[in-house]
């Protein structure tokens, strides 16, 4: 009797296991039916890699990413290298235009010293070593201008097509100048070239982030205003005193040059570096410099030109 239960007993649980599986089937079959998945590679997930694999998997992404970011820092240092380049190219085109601008300035200064009193040949003659300066240092601004293309901001391409206009027309300067009348006429007719030439060196700094090529370009740029407004009184000076006279308004402009030139001599020492102080003072300085200011002093002060009062002659001024 105990053995027959046994035996039913056992078919009772066969059978509820049996359906507990046919269920599994039926549900496991229903989710593949309803859901369907995507094919995937078990390469692609990383877990199921052997150590090995996985470690070399790292070593290879941690080697690519430095070569991406490898990659962007040469760019970036290629980028720098280009700003480097264009800021040396312009700070020797830069070198080149403070002699041009010396040079302007002399022919202008010596210009302004023999007329009226000659005639435009007589002039031309006595100015023709200056002219021979001026040639020579535009010839070198020119040929260094030609390189500054469309790599450069737009408005020093502008400002250095403005320099290498100036430049094609200076022989109509020179006349133009020999055919004038008075000292601030003559400083008139220079004041474009070398007021262009002035504000190309002005930019020199142009695109850079660099804060001391900017303070050292602004320092140069005020002290290279500053020589300019000496020299307009040299001209004036030289010219009244070949004349023995000041023609109209020229001992007005003398005095707001004067006054100009120390405004922007304290411009350069608000932005000058000490060594750049000491360098100014010790080289504008000694007995010659100390003469021409007291002579200028003079001349403002009485009015007029007595070169006896002064103990100098035309030529030695």
């Amino acid at each position: 009797m105990e053995t027959g239960n046994q035996q039913r007993q056992g078919r009772t649980d066969r059978r509820a296991v049996e359906t507990e599986l046919r269920t599994r089937n039926v549900i496991k079959h229903a989710k593949k039916s309803t859901v369907p998945q995507l094919p995937k590679s078990r390469m692609l997930t990383m877990r199921d890699w052997p150590v090995s694999y996985r470690l070399l998997a790292v070593i290879v992404v941690a080697l690519v990413m430095g070569l991406v970011f490898g990659g962007l820092r040469v760019a970036a240092a290629v980028d720098s290298a280009a700003g480097f380049g264009r800021v040396t190219q312009l700070a020797t085109l830069g070198q080149q235009v403070t002699v041009m601008v010396q040079a302007l300035e002399d022919e202008r200064d010596e210009t302004a010293g023999v007329i009226p009193a000659a005639t435009p040949q007589v002039a031309a003659k006595a100015v023709q070593r200056w002219y021979g300066a001026t040639d020579a240092a535009a010839g070198q601004v020119k040929a260094l201008g030609a390189g500054i293309g469309g790599a450069f901001p737009a408005n020093i391409q502008a400002r250095v097509a403005a320099v290498l206009s100036q430049i094609s027309h200076l022989g109509e300067l020179c006349s133009t100048a020999q055919s004038s009348q008075s000292a601030l006429a003559v400083i008139a007719d220079y004041s474009a070239p070398i007021g262009d030439l002035l504000s190309l060196n002005a930019q020199i700094a142009q695109g850079t982030a660099d804060s001391g090529l900017a303070n050292g370009v602004q320092t140069l740029s005020s002290l290279a205003t500053a020589k300019e407004e000496a020299t307009q009184q040299r001209a004036i000076l030289f010219n009244a005193l070949t004349q023995q006279l000041f023609a109209d308004d020229e001992l007005q402009a003398l005095t707001t040059a004067e006054s100009e030139q120390a405004a922007d001599l304290a411009a350069f020492s608000t932005t000058a570096t000490p060594a750049e102080q000491h360098t100014f003072r010790s080289t504008v300085a000694g007995p010659l410099v100390n003469r021409a200011e007291l002579i200028e002093e003079y001349v403002i002060s009485v009015g007029s030109l007595n070169t006896s009062a002064l103990n100098i002659s035309p030529q030695a001024a």
